[in-house]
């Protein structure tokens, strides 16, 4: 069997984050790391929302610059600035088992660029190990001098830093050569303040642990060690021992304080080498089993194991606690800046934390791996306390202090007493911290359960006549108070409100604006006709002669803000406005009309002989369209232009190279290109002074300075010498003077910048151009643009060929011209022809502009961001290529006589476009929508596209924008298989901006955690256990053989243990809530381990089968008590529902409640009988009679804790013996061990599942080191040992731990597939991880699979991968060092994460790895769509 894994949505968790400048710009940027998805955010502080009142709002949001997918997840992230990059910081990562890579953002591509890589990975640095490897620990140096990484916890790596002519190497240093007692390190940080890097160690050189505290405590230790990384010199300057053995972390408190802060599960602590220590208690639990001096703040009953903590200021430290609860840590300092107490506070509640990051003052950022990750803001309200007084005033009124009479204090300290002076000193203090919410990113993880499940709110239209298999996902997501339920839908499932048919309409416009910016017209385009219909309540035939009816309609828009309404026919322009026909134009030209660009106020007509004319709408002395003069003579005139579009740019990001200089600055003018002097130009020319630049900066800036505040630094007085000797020593509590909430970004105000107006267009010889308009001068030039490159730069040849310049041209590059023009005279191939072309801004505010074509049946996507090419004259802007591409064909590319005809080269006056970009639909705004044969939807809310399909209704020719009274911001669509335009709106409640679409039903904190759920396919309603934590004083013990229950008594502050409290529910998607009166209580002390929904064999049905739910308990009493179990049946039964509870209908009702000796720790059904395992038994049982009987058992290993069956097989997990293959028979009544997995060095496993291939079977494993491995049951090979051992066919490490699998049938609805029953019956497996992520794995043909192992090994040495990492070794099965015969010949399997990359190839390296293999392209893409569209279920 040979099968492909791929991951297909990246994740959604937080585990890392940093803070700092990784761009170009003024602005810092928020780094977060997800197992191995990395993203760059920025602060937008102009993000509009759509308020609960359907009111829009001004905030402040994350935005997502980059993202990068690694092949093997960032174990730990840091920032550093560099020798060989100043400008920027630099990303450090470090990977398993002890890598350092470290990368910078390059500015020219905006790729994830690899400076240095630092490998450190022994076999005699692991001392024998091979298994529970120390993470590697990362510590960055806060001079930027050197970095240092724990390895295998007993070596420290160093990464020298140097200087750019001084390059040191790394080495490492063994921790015994340090200290001999250096063993243990819980953590380490750098310290502050020193003139060489110096590092402090917290370390546990003799370990203990709760049980032995009584003898042994107070074992933490720390070490501060001052590190010579030129002369490899290391000495030590600090050691404290004696602190309490449940400190863990230690943070670096910076200057003027400094120090080190450590922090415990029920401690905080502060030390530093010139003052004595002091800590805090934060519960009554360690009192006896510590002597370290501490204050009492046992009041708060805290506990700190599991939390975060970040620095903001040098004396405040944020922590979040397990439970989400934040608090501020507040040193209080004397005037020495000497800590002599601590503070505590709780301020705020936020989700479970990962990491915390403090951002820009007055901003941090929570990120969580188990919830949503928040973005907080927070104020400062300060106390002021003078002679005994307090003055309370918030912060934003607070005045500024004069400081010199401070400075004259510590001028004068050493000569007057010093309490004299103390009277006198105003001192601020922090009296209470304010948060707000600014922002949040969903995280879905970790998916605990999946199941399958019917969907929700679909259309009845959809279910009437179903083209394929429809169901949702849905998953247990969270942890603790952030648990939630998780419903996927992979594709947009339009709410068709109606449908109309138009059997002969190929395409509509809504176009016309009412006062309530509803639509006015719906021009309907027919092969020879037009059919125009006014919107109002209902859809009537226009019957006034506004619009052209006789001809066919080439495109509609809207001018002048919506006022105007715009028709383009084969031959004509009409501007309609008030119910009266404002103008009508005949286009002078003998071909028709073929495709148009209607941006407000142009409108651009390009005609079937690839000619184009412009108009520019006029409103003085009349309304009407006036016809731009394009010059007489355009470079590459003799090709043909295949496409054009205009773009009105309000990004910001369009800007001339600055290769002019002087003090004139090159602007970009309100409808074009605007330039200083220098270059002759047909345009008008300008030259703006900087004084008149500050004078407008100083009129347009008013508004953001009344909200924001004057962010503008003062210029700096030059001080006296008295001020210059004064200024030495700071006090720490200046720096609440003047303090308000800062954001560090570089996004310009939207309502500051001015609209440019630009037209890009493609001829036949693949070239892009882009034309200032309406001067229409050349201002970037790309060749090729047709063979995809992956960074679409301006060619410097384009300068020269500017018809300004043809003096220029003959004298300065005659090479040049001469061979761009034999480069020119080639002709194109039809699939090198751009078809369509679509400039748009998307993202917030429309500052992200996108660029999309339609290239040989292929949409690609192109980001533009800035890059100053120093071309004078030219535009100071790149492209890169998003790593999305749609395939619009119907057909494969490939047929059975070799290479189709591209299905979008048709004729002129038959193409319609593609790519139709929206403004809002629902709670979606700035998007494209991508018709054709698989029509998809593309947006950017956040700032990572998503392109969703909109598959569920087939081919798709035509979309609009619909506003209405009844369809309030929806659509049109036509639907192309049964020619309806349906009216819809798009569903509430789903959250789009997501890799994997979902919507998320929050429960009430009340009920608990969500542990596990059921769908219950007959009655369609959901069995969701819950569970409650609980403080427990009780302990069991065995006296006389009888179970005894002893109760303890502890003070108040004393933090007990806690146990879940389990509760069965129903729960129901009519109203997204449980179920009312459906509860069933659980034990005290009995834990739900497994819950199944089983397929029993039953003597009262027709189909001799009952599905029921089954619950599997474990009673777990403590060490002494025996444990025990219960297995419990239910039926979900429907009854009368109570008034205004339709929900109601369903109970539960307990057919079976049988008490077993052992736990019951797995179940599932197999061929209608109950398979349980309790412990290392596995029983097989019959239920008849309301009694559960005892077939047959077998004995396994240690402890079966997941079953899987199909048919009369089944996989049982072992925690310690890997996976085994069991066989029921029932004639024999017997179970028995068919094979099993005999890996000496197998990892323990977490789930597993069948692999079904039409007529083979294989099996599926995932382990707690992140591999995933397929089997096949072999007995007539060697290697299997006669049917004994099962065979590893391949395995991949993926880098996140997968707990839950589900299999689907294939999906074969869609275009692209052939034989869809053998691609039916081949089924998929659906795999959801710890960190919110989602793959695939799936079978394959024998060809297909020796065509995509061969490019994968291509592309392993052709493509560089994001951080350097190689795949061979990223992605190679866990632990690396065991590689026995049989994991060294697992290659059956193709890695998806690499072959799918071919996708985003250039043309040229897609041919060129095409024909190493000894293939095309074509095929290939054939092979990757097909398997994309056949596991992309509705």
């Amino acid at each position: 069997m040979y099968t492909i894994l791929h991951e297909t949505d990246e994740a959604t968790a937080v585990n890392l984050s940093v803070y700092g400048k990784f761009l170009p710009g003024a602005g810092k940027q928020l780094i977060t790391v997800g197992a191995k998805h990395l993203r760059v955010f920025r602060a937008n502080p102009y993000a509009i929302v759509l308020e609960e009142d359907q009111e829009w709002s001004q905030t402040t949001k994350l935005e997502c610059l980059l993202s990068f997918n690694l092949l093997a997840p960032v174990r730990d992230l840091a920032a550093a600035r560099v020798p060989m990059y100043p400008d920027c910081d630099s990303i450090v990562m470090t990977f398993d088992d002890a890598k350092i890579s470290i990368c910078n953002i390059h500015p020219s591509t905006m790729n994830l660029n690899t400076l240095s890589l630092h490998s450190m990975e022994d076999d005699f640095l692991r001392d024998g190990y091979t298994k529970d490897i120390y993470p590697p620990i990362l510590r960055v140096d806060p001079g930027n001098r050197c970095a240092v990484m724990m390895i295998y916890g007993r070596h420290l790596g160093i990464v020298p830093f140097g200087s750019a002519q001084n390059y040191l190497q790394s080495y490492t240093v063994p921790l015994r050569t340090i200290d001999e007692r250096l063993a243990n390190v819980l953590d380490m940080t750098f310290l502050d303040g020193y003139f060489e890097p110096t590092l402090l160690f917290l370390y546990e050189p003799m370990q203990t642990t709760a049980g032995r505290a009584a003898i042994r405590y107070d074992t933490v230790c720390i070490l501060a060690v001052s590190l010579n990384v030129k002369d490899h010199v290391h000495a030590v300057v600090w050691n404290f021992v004696g602190l309490p053995m449940s400190v863990y972390q230690c943070l670096s408190v910076p200057l003027p304080v400094g120090g080190v802060c450590l922090i415990g599960s029920n401690e905080i602590i502060y030390l530093n080498q010139s003052v004595p220590p002091c800590g805090i208690l934060l519960n009554t639990s360690p009192v006896d089993y510590t002597r370290f001096p501490f204050n009492d703040y046992t009041q708060l009953k805290l506990t700190l194991d599991g939390s975060s903590a970040e620095i903001i200021s040098p004396s405040e430290i944020f922590i979040v606690a397990r439970s989400g609860e934040l608090y501020v840590l507040n040193l209080d300092t004397d005037a020495g800046n000497a800590v002599r107490s601590m503070d505590l506070k709780k301020v705020f509640d936020t989700s479970i934390p990962c990491s915390v990051t403090a951002c820009s003052p007055g901003y941090v950022f929570v990120g969580s791996r188990l919830g949503d990750s928040y973005f907080l803001q927070y104020t400062r309200e300060v106390q002021s306390i003078t002679n005994g007084t307090t003055t309370e005033h918030p912060q934003k009124t607070a005045q500024k202090q004069d400081t010199n009479n401070d400075m004259d204090f510590y001028s004068e300290l050493y000569n007057e007493p010093i309490e004299t002076r103390e009277e006198e000193l105003e001192k601020q203090v922090v009296k209470d911290f304010k948060f707000r919410i600014l922002d949040k990113l969903y995280n879905v993880g970790p998916c605990k359960v999946m199941r399958t499940c019917a969907l929700n709110d679909i259309n009845p239209h959809f279910k009437k006549d179903p083209r394929d298999t429809f169901f949702d996902l849905v998953t247990v997501s969270g942890h603790g108070k952030d648990s939630s339920l998780s419903f996927f839908q992979r594709t947009v499932r339009p709410a068709i409100i109606t449908s109309s048919l138009l059997e002969d309409a190929v395409q509509f416009w809504t176009a016309g604006r009412r006062e309530d910016d509803s639509h006015k017209y719906l021009i309907i385009a027919r092969e020879m006709s037009t059919l125009v219909l006014e919107l109002e309540t209902d859809m009537v035939e226009l019957d006034a002669p506004l619009f052209i009816t006789s001809e066919t309609t080439v495109a509609a828009g809207e001018l002048a803000t919506g006022s105007i309404a715009v028709q383009v026919t084969v031959s004509s322009i009409v501007l309609v406005a008030d119910d009266q026909q404002l103008e009508v134009i005949n286009t002078s030209s003998n071909f028709h009309i073929a495709a148009v660009s209607i941006v407000d106020p142009f409108v651009c007509l390009l005609t079937q002989n690839g000619q184009f004319l412009l108009y520019r709408l006029l409103t003085s002395p009349k309304i009407h369209l006036k016809p731009v003069p394009i010059l007489e003579k355009m470079k590459h005139e003799k090709f043909a232009v295949t496409s054009v579009s205009i773009y009105k740019d309000i990004s910001g990001i369009i800007q001339l190279c600055s290769a002019s200089g002087g003090d004139e600055i090159t602007q970009i003018g309100p409808l074009g290109l605007r330039r200083s002097t220098g270059a002759s130009v047909s345009a008008e020319s300008f030259v703006v002074k900087k004084e008149e630049l500050d004078e407008q900066r100083h009129e347009t800036d008013f508004i953001d300075l009344l909200l924001y505040g004057d962010e503008e630094k003062k210029p700096k007085q030059k001080p006296d010498s008295k001020t210059a000797k004064k200024k030495k020593v700071i006090r720490v509590d200046q720096e609440f003077e003047d303090w308000a909430p800062k954001l560090e970004t570089d996004v310009q105000n939207p309502n500051h910048v001015l609209p440019t107006f630009w037209m890009l267009l493609t001829r036949e010889n693949g070239n892009l151009y882009i034309y200032a308009i309406p001067e229409m001068q050349l201002v970037y030039m790309v060749k090729k643009f047709n063979l995809m490159p992956e960074i679409l730069r301006d060619d410097l040849a384009s300068a020269y060929e500017d018809v300004d310049r043809v003096d220029q041209l003959v004298s300065i590059a005659p090479s040049v011209n001469d061979s761009i023009i034999a480069l020119d005279s080639v002709i194109v191939k039809p699939e090198e022809v751009v078809m369509e072309l679509q400039l748009y801004g998307m993202g917030m505010n429309q500052a992200r502009p996108v660029l999309s074509a339609l290239i040989d049946d292929t949409i690609v996507f192109y980001e533009m961001f800035f890059f100053d090419e120093g071309i004078d004259g030219h535009l100071a802007i790149r492209f890169r290529r998003i790593p999305h591409s749609n395939i619009t064909r119907a057909s494969r590319f490939m047929g059975p006589n070799g290479k189709m005809p591209v299905e979008a080269a048709r004729e002129r006056e038959r193409h319609r476009p593609y790519i139709l970009p929206f403004e809002r639909i629902g709670t979606l705004t700035n998007g494209l929508f991508i018709c054709g044969n698989y029509p998809a939807l593309v947006i950017m809310e956040r700032g990572e596209v998503r392109l969703h399909p909109v598959s569920i209704d087939g081919p798709i020719t035509s979309f609009c924008s619909f506003n209405n009274l009844s369809c309030p911001m929806g659509f049109l669509y036509l639907a192309a298989n049964e020619k309806m335009m349906r009216i819809s709106l798009l569903p509430s409640g789903v959250i789009y901006d997501s890799p994997y679409p979902f919507r998320r039903a929050t429960l009430d904190k009340s009920y608990g955690q969500i542990s596990n759920i059921v769908f219950m396919l007959q009655s369609e309603v959901f069995g969701v256990v819950t569970s409650i934590k609980m403080p427990v004083t009780k302990v069991c013990t065995i006296v006389n053989e009888e179970k005894h229950v002893e109760t303890f008594e502890k003070d108040e502050n004393f933090v007990l243990p806690e146990i879940d409290k389990f509760t069965l529910r129903l729960f129901s998607t009519e109203d997204w809530n449980f179920v009312p009166n459906t509860e069933i209580e659980l034990d005290e002390f009995e834990i739900v381990t497994c819950c199944e929904e089983v397929l029993l064999n039953s003597e009262s049905t027709v189909s001799g089968v009952q599905n029921y739910l089954a619950i599997g308990t474990s009673l777990n009493f403590g060490e002494e008590v025996f444990v025990r179990g219960r297995i419990i049946l239910c039926e979900v039964i429907e009854v009368v529902p109570e008034p205004g509870q339709p929900t109601s209908k369903h109970r539960l009702k307990t057919v079976c409640d049988k008490e077993q000796k052992g736990p019951v720790t797995s179940m599932c059904s197999l061929d209608g009988f109950l398979l349980t395992g309790m412990g290392q038994k596995i029983f097989i049982w019959q239920f008849k009679d309301g009694q559960l009987n005892g077939v047959s058992f077998l004995d396994l290993h240690f402890y079966v804790h997941q079953l899987c069956s199909f048919r009369s097989l089944a996989l049982a997990c072992d925690l310690y013996r890997s996976l085994s293959l069991i066989r029921y028979q029932e004639n024999h009544k017997a179970l028995s061990l068919v094979s099993r997995d005999l890996r000496p060095t197998a990892p323990p496993p977490m789930t597993s599942a069948f692999i079904v291939d039409n007529k083979l079977l294989g099996f599926l494993l995932t382990d707690e080191v992140n591999n995933i491995a397929v089997f096949n049951y072999l007995p007539e090979t060697k290697e299997s040992v006669g049917g004994e051992r099962l065979t590893l066919r391949g395995v991949i490490n993926i880098g996140s731990m997968v707990n839950t699998i589900v299999r689907v049938q294939g999906h074969v609805s869609e275009p692209f597939i052939d034989n869809s029953l053998i691609v039916r019956h081949c089924h998929t497996c659906i795999f959801a991880t710890l960190d919110g992520s989602f793959g695939i794995v799936r079978p394959i043909g024998e060809k297909v699979f020796r065509r995509l192992h061969m490019l994968q090994q291509l592309m392993i040495s052709f493509i560089p991968q994001p951080g350097g990492l190689n795949p061979k070794g990223a992605r190679s099965a866990r632990p690396q060092r065991i590689m026995t015969s049989q994991i060294a010949a697992a290659k059956n399997i193709v890695d998806g994460n690499i072959i799918y990359q071919y996708l985003n190839l250039s043309t040229s390296d897609k041919n060129e790895l095409a024909k190493k293999l000894g293939s095309t392209k074509y095929q290939i893409m054939d092979d990757l769509t097909e398997i994309r569209r056949t596991v992309t279920h509705f």
